[in-house]
């Protein structure tokens, strides 16, 4: 800055650390300087001359800064061995990922904010600027933070493209809102045992990690806690008016109580993907199993492979939608409707079966025989008719051969 430099010191507090520094003689002849690195913030002592201290407004933003963190300690909490810090928790989601069955998880995209009041960062009386200050977030690594955590958290990752995604504001009367973009993968057991017809509510909670709830407690922000705008998910309907707040405060044997709040999305699933990839088809293939019953009996080269085709097809079907659902030992709705057309299928080439042992049963025949033989007899065709081919009374050919051998027996 081109200010000449009588003497320098510099005093290094890493990020959760803060060193016991010695206070100058003439706090009016020395300046701090603060400098925050990726892991660390570091204070530079400079003394300074009369006249380039009179350049420097007192009640300047960099000044005011910098008195506010000269005896400010991130490792104590504010209003220590006091009342407990509350903290207001409000999300805003960008985006909401479908639920992936086979790992029953969910990812979403939020800003979430926090806002706690800290009595160490009031704005003095001197500060003739806006009632806010919106900060460069480098200088959140120098603050006292909620050690907020996601408790059905499986992944989760910060995001820094351009810049590290994190907004601070310090407010006139100590209150200071930070507000940071996340993706997370959240945990969210299922109930499919209406699948694909169910309703299911996956939870986000947001938990205390180290402080227990004579420290610190997590409340809802008044108002509209979690915001919502119109998410259209591939097979999930998701309505604002469908969340839901809890508290979720937990016991710890040995450690005590921790604070938790969670909220609560109810996702309708939508049939409609189901009904033309599962249903649909699994109707047609049973259906047309069916029409092995409109075909002749003895036409074994047609009935049979339609009906093995059905059956295959049907157990395709199951196995393909078996590996895109998660192993359960429970049935689900869609497994019975499954099963029941995979019934069907197999109970046309039952049919095929003990239709086959009826028509070929020995006195079925014999009766036939008599009655052709009969009804021959009484148009007076004897025996010339004897010579001739008959038929059953499945179309069967009934050969000369055929009645000698019944008749030698």
């Amino acid at each position: 800055m081109g200010l000449p430099l009588a003497k320098h010191k510099l005093v290094s507090c890493p990020l959760g650390t803060m060193k016991a520094r010695k206070k100058p003689d003439s706090c009016e002849a020395f300046v701090y300087f603060l400098q925050i690195s990726k892991d660390k913030c570091t204070y530079t002592l400079v003394q300074q001359s009369a006249e380039d201290l009179a350049r420097v407004p007192a009640n300047s933003t960099s000044n005011i800064l910098n008195r506010l963190l000269l005896s400010y300690d991130p490792r104590i909490r504010p209003n220590f061995k006091g009342i407990p810090v509350d903290v207001a928790v409000n999300i805003f989601i960008n985006s909401f990922g479908s639920i992936q069955e086979t790992t029953m998880d969910y990812r979403v995209n939020i800003f979430l904010r926090q806002k706690w009041n800290d009595p160490r960062l009031k704005l003095p009386n001197d500060w003739r600027g806006s009632d806010t200050l919106t900060v460069d977030p480098t200088m959140f690594k120098c603050l006292w933070k909620p050690d907020l955590f996601f408790a059905n958290e499986k992944n989760a990752n910060f995001h820094d493209v351009t810049q590290e995604n994190i907004l601070l504001f310090i407010f006139r009367d100590g209150d200071v809102l930070v507000s940071m973009r996340l993706s997370i993968t959240l945990s969210c057991p299922l109930d499919l045992t209406l699948f694909p017809m169910d309703t299911q509510r996956c939870k986000m909670q947001l938990e205390s990690f180290g402080y227990t709830t004579d420290d610190l407690r997590f409340i809802w922000q008044s108002g509209d806690p979690v915001q919502l705008e119109k998410i259209a998910l591939p097979q999930f309907d998701i309505k604002k008016e469908d969340i839901e707040y809890g508290n979720c405060t937990k016991y710890y044997k040995g450690t005590g109580y921790y604070t938790c709040v969670e909220v609560i999305f109810t996702l309708r699933r939508q049939v409609g993907f189901y009904m033309m990839g599962v249903y649909a088809p699994t109707l047609l293939i049973v259906v047309l199993s069916w029409l092995s019953f409109w075909i002749n009996p003895d036409a074994s080269a047609a009935r049979v492979p339609l009906g093995i085709f059905s059956v295959l097809s049907l157990a395709s079907e199951c196995t393909t939608l078996a590996a895109e659902l998660p192993k359960v030992s429970y049935v689900k709705a869609l497994d019975v409707w499954l099963i029941v057309c995979l019934l069907f299928g197999f109970a046309s080439l039952v049919e095929y079966a003990v239709v086959q042992v009826m028509l070929n049963n020995p006195k079925r025949i014999e009766a036939e025989k008599a009655k052709i033989a009969k009804a021959e007899q009484a148009e007076g065709k004897g025996g010339n008719a004897a010579k001739k081919n008959t038929v059953n009374g499945t179309g069967t050919p009934v050969h000369i051969s055929t009645l000698q051998e019944h008749k030698e027996e």
